[in-house]
């Protein structure tokens, strides 16, 4: 009998946790914290090839008295494991690379500090550097300044961390890559990428044209990524673009000083557009001239995509529009689409402006698609 009672018991308790369980999911918003896997550095690497603006690239790289002269060079000889050490000094250079990494252990491309380690594109060349089809790469300790693309372009890859890098007076041109205008970092169709500890600052186009602008970091199609402590100022256009992107997060993020006024359309500190599964926590948008916060269904795919965006605890404030929602044909969206939790608006021209439709009553911008994006 008391081992009946005792399962009896046992059951009912169990029962009791599963029903709290469900009942404290259903009761509470779900906001969905992507799995971002950090790539480990602190294994002993195979080598390290050391690049100096004084060296050659005729040397072999494994000492600093026998440096590379470039970027380029050292990224031809190193492989998953080891790491590329940039030293102190200036260097003009467009790194385009293809494959790298692809090793069990990160590859690893580092500056000795930030302010020690400078890229400079002296306004001409693309980007400092690209990345194509890369896997495991961490990429640290870096300043980049006057590229026309982008200081940094992460494509069709997987499994990168970039942490503190500086880039300034960059993308300020059109970016024939993604057909779009230019941005700080750019982040397109990529996976598990963290970017954390950076700062993005007088970047985008200097003139609009064709419904362009410009980003601080733009990510299109990006799924399991991460943006922290990242710092957006005097941004043309958006702070930190998220487009068609699924299970991403940005958090403890500032976006400030930004001009996002675009004449027929409004950029933003943040701007949520199509995708799914986006958690926006902890950050703060500040004295931007547009919506410190912008969420919208551009493509009209909801309920398909342009849902699960959770924007919880931020602090918008001195901008034109703390919060702009549209498209969604209803004003709120609906809860399932964005949940808002814990935000401070305070001090916009207009803390929250809502349109059902921005493109004519009861008319969508284009007509109702499939595509989320992930």
């Amino acid at each position: 009998m008391r081992r009946t009672l005792v399962a009896g018991l046992l059951a009912l308790f169990v029962a009791v946790l599963v029903m709290g369980g469900l009942w404290a999911g259903i009761l509470r918003p779900r906001a969905y914290v992507p799995h971002v896997e950090v790539p480990t550095v602190d294994t002993a690497p195979q080598a390290t090839y050391y690049v100096s603006p004084t060296g050659d690239d005729e040397n072999d790289g494994r000492s600093p008295e026998r440096a590379f002269a470039t970027l380029t060079r050292a990224l031809e000889v190193a492989r998953g494991g080891d790491t590329v050490l940039l030293l102190p000094g200036v260097y003009h250079e467009f790194a385009e690379v293809y494959n790298l990494g692809q090793g069990v252990e990160p590859l690893v491309i580092r500056g000795t500090r930030a302010d020690e380690v400078v890229f400079d594109g002296k306004n001409r060349l693309g980007s400092a550097f690209q990345c194509w089809e890369c896997a495991n790469v961490h990429i640290s300790d870096l300043t980049v300044q006057n590229y026309r693309w982008e200081g940094l372009g992460i494509f069709l890859s997987r499994d990168v961390r970039i942490q503190r890098v500086r880039v300034r007076h960059s993308g300020t041109a059109f970016h024939p890559d993604v057909e779009d205008g230019g941005s700080g970092i750019t982040l397109v169709e990529s996976r598990n990428v963290i970017l954390e500890d950076a700062l993005v600052e007088d970047v985008g186009l200097r003139q609009v044209e064709e419904e362009m602008s410009g980003n601080g970091v733009n990510m299109w199609r990006c799924q399991d990524c991460l943006v922290r402590d990242v710092q957006v100022r005097r941004v043309q256009g958006t702070g930190i673009l998220v487009e068609e992107s699924c299970r991403v997060r940005v958090e403890a993020s500032r976006v400030e000083a930004g001009e996002m006024d675009m004449g027929d359309w409004w950029d933003a500190g943040i701007w949520l557009d199509g995708g799914r599964d986006v958690v926006v926590e902890g950050n703060v948008f500040v004295n931007n001239h547009g919506p410190g916060i912008q969420v919208s269904d551009t493509e009209a795919v909801y309920p398909q995509g342009s849902r699960g965006f959770v924007v919880r605890e931020n602090r918008s404030e001195g901008n034109v529009f703390g919060i702009y929602m549209w498209n969604y044909g209803v004003c709120p969206p609906p809860e399932d689409a964005l949940h808002l939790e814990g935000n401070i608006l305070q001090g916009n021209t207009q803390d929250v402006q809502c349109v059902p439709w921005q493109c004519g009553v009861g008319q969508p911008c284009v007509s109702p698609g499939q595509d989320t994006g992930c």
